[in-house]
C-alpha cells in the first residue's frame, strides 16, 4: 500500500496506525492522567475567580460535594478522530511528510483549543 503512495505513505502509513484497536489503550493509559489534568487546570482557574475549590483525584471538591470528570471528558476519542480526519485529507491530496506533519498539528491544536474553550464555557449542567 505504501508504495501506492510515494509522496503520501505517512498519511497511508498513519491510517494504518489508526486502524489499530488502540483506542481502548489509550483510554486507559491516558484518560486518567490527561482527567487529572483537566481538573487541576480547571481548579486553578476557578480559584483565579475566587472560588474556592480542591481537588480530588480526578475530582473537584466544592460546597462539601465532589465534582467528577468524566473518562469521555479526557478528549482521546476526539483526537483520534481529528488525526484520522486529517490522515485521510492528507492521502486523498497526496501531502508530502512536511505539510503532512502541518496538518496533524494542527488537527491536534485544534483538540488542544477545544477543550480549553469548552473549560471556560462550564459544564452541560451549569448551562441548562
Amino acid at each position: 500500500v505504501l508504495s501506492l503512495y510515494p509522496r503520501g505513505r505517512w498519511p497511508a502509513l498513519a491510517l494504518a496506525m489508526l486502524a489499530l484497536p488502540v483506542i481502548p489503550t489509550l483510554d486507559f493509559l491516558l484518560a486518567y492522567p490527561l482527567r487529572h489534568v483537566s481538573a487541576l487546570l480547571t481548579a486553578t482557574m476557578l480559584r483565579l475567580n475566587g472560588i474556592e475549590v480542591g481537588v480530588e483525584g480526578v475530582a473537584l471538591a466544592w460546597d462539601g460535594k465532589r465534582l467528577l470528570f468524566d473518562g469521555p471528558c479526557s478528549g482521546v476519542r476526539m483526537l483520534w478522530a481529528a488525526l484520522l480526519l486529517a490522515s485521510l485529507l492528507a492521502a486523498a491530496r497526496g501531502l508530502g511528510a512536511g505539510r503532512f506533519a502541518l496538518l496533524l498539528a494542527g488537527a491536534a491544536a485544534s483538540q488542544w483549543r477545544r477543550r480549553r474553550m469548552g473549560r471556560r464555557r462550564g459544564t452541560r449542567s451549569e448551562r441548562k
